[in-house]
Protein backbone atom coordinates (compact mmCIF):
# COMPACT_ATOMS: atom_id res chain seq x y z
CA UNK A 1 0.00 0.00 0.00
CA UNK A 2 1.07 3.55 -0.64
CA UNK A 3 1.10 6.12 2.03
CA UNK A 4 -1.79 8.60 1.74
CA UNK A 5 0.54 11.29 3.01
CA UNK A 6 2.99 11.04 0.04
CA UNK A 7 2.75 14.44 -1.76
CA UNK A 8 4.01 12.96 -5.01
CA UNK A 9 1.34 10.29 -5.01
CA UNK A 10 -1.38 12.80 -4.15
CA UNK A 11 -0.60 14.98 -7.21
CA UNK A 12 -0.42 12.01 -9.54
CA UNK A 13 3.30 12.42 -10.34
CA UNK A 14 5.35 9.53 -11.69
CA UNK A 15 8.50 8.41 -9.92
CA UNK A 16 11.69 10.00 -11.28
CA UNK A 17 13.56 8.10 -13.96
CA UNK A 18 16.35 5.85 -12.87
CA UNK A 19 19.90 7.11 -13.14
CA UNK A 20 19.22 10.64 -11.84
CA UNK A 21 20.05 11.72 -8.27
CA UNK A 22 17.00 12.67 -6.30
CA UNK A 23 16.40 15.73 -4.21
CA UNK A 24 14.49 15.53 -0.96
CA UNK A 25 10.82 15.07 -1.79
CA UNK A 26 11.38 12.63 -4.66
CA UNK A 27 12.23 15.12 -7.43
CA UNK A 28 15.15 14.35 -9.79
CA UNK A 29 18.24 16.52 -9.58
CA UNK A 30 19.55 17.48 -13.03
CA UNK A 31 23.15 18.63 -13.50
CA UNK A 32 23.78 21.73 -15.61
CA UNK A 33 26.80 22.10 -17.86
CA UNK A 34 29.48 24.42 -16.58
CA UNK A 35 29.86 27.27 -19.12
CA UNK A 36 33.39 27.97 -17.86
CA UNK A 37 34.60 24.39 -18.20
CA UNK A 38 37.55 23.74 -20.51
CA UNK A 39 36.67 22.33 -23.96
CA UNK A 40 37.07 18.65 -24.49
CA UNK A 41 40.38 17.48 -25.94
CA UNK A 42 40.41 16.72 -29.70
CA UNK A 43 40.31 13.19 -30.94
CA UNK A 44 43.90 11.91 -30.85
CA UNK A 45 43.18 9.83 -33.94
CA UNK A 46 42.71 12.97 -36.07
CA UNK A 47 46.01 14.93 -36.17
CA UNK A 48 45.55 18.63 -36.65
CA UNK A 49 46.85 19.97 -39.97
CA UNK A 50 49.65 22.50 -39.31
CA UNK A 51 49.91 25.85 -41.01
CA UNK A 52 53.04 24.77 -42.86
CA UNK A 53 51.12 22.06 -44.73
CA UNK A 54 48.23 24.44 -45.40
CA UNK A 55 50.60 27.02 -46.88
CA UNK A 56 52.33 24.37 -49.01
CA UNK A 57 48.92 23.25 -50.28
CA UNK A 58 47.99 26.74 -51.46
CA UNK A 59 51.35 27.14 -53.18
CA UNK A 60 50.76 23.83 -54.96
CA UNK A 61 47.32 24.95 -56.14
CA UNK A 62 47.76 28.66 -56.92
CA UNK A 63 51.29 28.96 -58.34
CA UNK A 64 50.83 26.52 -61.28
CA UNK A 65 47.66 28.36 -62.33
CA UNK A 66 49.40 31.75 -62.15
CA UNK A 67 52.40 30.40 -64.06
CA UNK A 68 50.15 29.06 -66.82
CA UNK A 69 48.48 32.46 -67.18
CA UNK A 70 51.87 34.20 -67.35
CA UNK A 71 53.03 31.77 -70.02
CA UNK A 72 49.92 32.58 -72.07
CA UNK A 73 50.62 36.31 -71.76
CA UNK A 74 54.23 35.71 -72.81
CA UNK A 75 53.03 33.83 -75.88
CA UNK A 76 50.95 36.74 -77.10
CA UNK A 77 53.86 39.10 -76.53
CA UNK A 78 56.22 36.76 -78.38
CA UNK A 79 54.14 36.52 -81.56
CA UNK A 80 55.00 39.95 -82.94
CA UNK A 81 58.62 39.72 -81.80
CA UNK A 82 59.16 36.34 -83.48
CA UNK A 83 57.68 37.55 -86.75
CA UNK A 84 60.00 40.56 -86.67
CA UNK A 85 62.93 38.28 -85.88
CA UNK A 86 62.29 35.93 -88.81
CA UNK A 87 61.57 38.80 -91.17
CA UNK A 88 65.00 40.23 -90.34
CA UNK A 89 66.61 36.89 -91.13
CA UNK A 90 65.14 36.79 -94.64
CA UNK A 91 65.05 39.41 -97.37
CA UNK A 92 62.87 40.30 -100.30
CA UNK A 93 59.83 38.17 -101.10
CA UNK A 94 60.67 35.61 -98.47
CA UNK A 95 59.57 37.93 -95.64
CA UNK A 96 55.89 37.15 -96.05
CA UNK A 97 56.57 33.43 -96.15
CA UNK A 98 58.77 33.72 -93.06
CA UNK A 99 56.07 35.60 -91.19
CA UNK A 100 53.46 32.99 -92.08
CA UNK A 101 55.81 30.18 -91.11
CA UNK A 102 56.48 31.85 -87.78
CA UNK A 103 52.75 32.22 -87.15
CA UNK A 104 52.14 28.53 -87.87
CA UNK A 105 55.05 27.41 -85.68
CA UNK A 106 53.94 29.64 -82.82
CA UNK A 107 50.37 28.39 -82.94
CA UNK A 108 51.51 24.76 -82.94
CA UNK A 109 53.95 25.42 -80.11
CA UNK A 110 51.31 27.26 -78.11
CA UNK A 111 48.82 24.40 -78.49
CA UNK A 112 51.35 21.79 -77.36
CA UNK A 113 52.65 23.95 -74.52
CA UNK A 114 49.11 24.73 -73.35
CA UNK A 115 48.18 21.04 -73.22
CA UNK A 116 51.34 20.21 -71.26
CA UNK A 117 50.85 23.09 -68.83
CA UNK A 118 47.18 22.25 -68.24
CA UNK A 119 48.05 18.61 -67.52
CA UNK A 120 50.84 19.61 -65.14
CA UNK A 121 48.61 22.15 -63.41
CA UNK A 122 45.89 19.53 -62.95
CA UNK A 123 48.45 17.13 -61.46
CA UNK A 124 49.69 19.80 -59.07
CA UNK A 125 46.15 20.50 -57.87
CA UNK A 126 45.23 16.81 -57.50
CA UNK A 127 48.44 15.96 -55.67
CA UNK A 128 48.06 19.14 -53.63
CA UNK A 129 44.80 17.91 -52.12
CA UNK A 130 46.48 14.58 -51.33
CA UNK A 131 49.33 16.49 -49.72
CA UNK A 132 46.83 18.40 -47.61
CA UNK A 133 45.28 15.10 -46.50
CA UNK A 134 48.66 13.91 -45.23
CA UNK A 135 49.66 11.54 -48.03
CA UNK A 136 53.43 11.27 -47.97
CA UNK A 137 53.64 9.94 -51.54
CA UNK A 138 52.04 13.18 -52.76
CA UNK A 139 54.62 15.21 -50.84
CA UNK A 140 57.49 13.23 -52.39
CA UNK A 141 56.04 13.51 -55.91
CA UNK A 142 55.46 17.26 -55.63
CA UNK A 143 58.94 17.70 -54.16
CA UNK A 144 60.41 16.17 -57.32
CA UNK A 145 58.21 18.43 -59.47
CA UNK A 146 59.24 21.47 -57.44
CA UNK A 147 62.96 20.62 -57.67
CA UNK A 148 62.75 20.38 -61.48
CA UNK A 149 60.83 23.65 -61.54
CA UNK A 150 63.51 25.35 -59.40
CA UNK A 151 66.19 24.30 -61.90
CA UNK A 152 64.10 25.58 -64.81
CA UNK A 153 63.51 28.91 -63.05
CA UNK A 154 67.23 29.29 -62.32
CA UNK A 155 67.96 28.63 -65.99
CA UNK A 156 65.44 31.29 -66.96
CA UNK A 157 67.08 33.84 -64.67
CA UNK A 158 70.57 33.04 -65.99
CA UNK A 159 69.79 32.86 -69.70
CA UNK A 160 67.46 35.83 -69.75
CA UNK A 161 63.89 36.90 -69.30
CA UNK A 162 62.60 35.46 -72.58
CA UNK A 163 65.26 32.83 -73.24
CA UNK A 164 67.30 34.77 -75.82
CA UNK A 165 70.96 35.00 -74.88
CA UNK A 166 73.16 38.01 -75.53
CA UNK A 167 74.34 38.16 -79.14
CA UNK A 168 71.75 35.68 -80.44
CA UNK A 169 69.50 38.33 -82.01
CA UNK A 170 70.22 39.68 -85.52
CA UNK A 171 71.28 43.31 -85.90
CA UNK A 172 68.43 45.78 -85.66
CA UNK A 173 66.12 43.48 -83.70
CA UNK A 174 65.49 44.52 -80.10
CA UNK A 175 63.81 42.25 -77.60
CA UNK A 176 60.69 43.94 -76.14
CA UNK A 177 61.30 45.26 -72.63
CA UNK A 178 57.91 44.03 -71.45
CA UNK A 179 58.69 40.50 -72.60
CA UNK A 180 62.04 40.54 -70.80
CA UNK A 181 60.52 41.90 -67.59
CA UNK A 182 57.72 39.35 -67.66
CA UNK A 183 60.18 36.50 -68.20
CA UNK A 184 62.31 37.55 -65.24
CA UNK A 185 59.27 38.08 -63.03
CA UNK A 186 57.85 34.67 -63.91
CA UNK A 187 61.16 32.89 -63.26
CA UNK A 188 61.65 34.71 -59.95
CA UNK A 189 58.11 33.87 -58.83
CA UNK A 190 58.54 30.21 -59.70
CA UNK A 191 61.93 30.00 -57.98
CA UNK A 192 60.75 31.59 -54.72
CA UNK A 193 57.42 29.73 -54.64
CA UNK A 194 58.87 26.29 -55.32
CA UNK A 195 61.73 26.77 -52.85
CA UNK A 196 59.19 27.85 -50.22
CA UNK A 197 57.01 24.84 -51.04
CA UNK A 198 59.89 22.42 -50.45
CA UNK A 199 60.86 24.10 -47.17
CA UNK A 200 57.28 24.22 -45.85
CA UNK A 201 56.68 20.57 -46.74
CA UNK A 202 59.63 19.40 -44.64
CA UNK A 203 59.52 21.65 -41.60
CA UNK A 204 59.12 19.92 -38.24
CA UNK A 205 55.32 20.48 -37.92
CA UNK A 206 54.85 19.03 -41.40
CA UNK A 207 57.05 16.04 -40.56
CA UNK A 208 54.95 15.32 -37.46
CA UNK A 209 51.72 15.65 -39.43
CA UNK A 210 52.77 13.24 -42.19
CA UNK A 211 54.18 10.79 -39.65
CA UNK A 212 50.91 10.84 -37.69
CA UNK A 213 48.83 10.35 -40.84
CA UNK A 214 51.01 7.45 -41.99
CA UNK A 215 49.92 5.39 -38.95
CA UNK A 216 46.21 5.71 -39.74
Amino acid sequence: MTSPHDPGQQRGQQPPPSGFPQQPGGYPQYQQADPYAAPSAPDPGQPRRPGTVEAAFWLAVVVPVVATVLYAVSFFQTQGFTRELLAAEFAGGQQELAAQTAANVLVAFFVVATVVLVVLTALWIIFGFSLRAGRNWARVTLTVFAAVWVLAALSGLIVGGSGWGEGELPPGVVEPAGLVALGYARSALELVAMAAFIVLSYLKPSQWYFAARSYR
